[in-house]
């Protein structure tokens, strides 16, 4: 799909920050429709109607509480949660940086292609834009 394929010259963690950006944009429009109040003041999507979040028979999601034990919670609850988590992550400038002057240089696709025994411990995916080291990490988190 073409699409999905990075330009050559946008640097690695720009792309990857830009994608989960435009999916998290997305991805709140079609739950948007699930917070949306119906006529009698209730969502679709509500806890009498949702009461756990789930993907069919057998399939349940749960939240981390603060001591990150998995608790369940009502769909609702789940996708407000998530929704304010990733916000959070988006809108935190230490995970995704966007003052221009923290950019090192061009990029250019020699940065990323020493990836032998002898690569820097100083070069991770979006570090010549200034992302941080466990940016790819929390990507990941944020996807699954």
């Amino acid at each position: 799909m073409a699409l999905s394929v990075r330009p050559r010259t946008i640097e690695p963690g720009e792309w990857v920050a830009h994608q989960v950006v435009e999916h998290y944009r997305i991805l709140w429009n079609f739950v948007r429709v699930v917070h949306e109040k119906e006529a009698d003041g209730d969502s679709i999507c509500n806890p009498a109607s949702c009461p756990k979040m789930s993907a069919g028979s057998g399939v349940s999601y749960t939240w981390l509480n603060v001591d990150q034990e998995p608790v369940e919670l009502p769909a609702h609850e789940c996708m407000k949660l998530l929704q304010q988590w990733m916000s959070a992550k988006i809108e935190d400038g230490a995970v995704f940086p966007t003052d221009p002057s923290d950019v090192s240089s061009a990029y250019s696709s020699q940065h990323s292609t020493n990836t032998g025994p002898s690569r820097s411990v100083e070069n991770w995916l979006g570090i010549c834009s200034g992302f941080p080291e466990r940016f790819a990490v929390t990507c990941k988190v944020m996807f699954r």
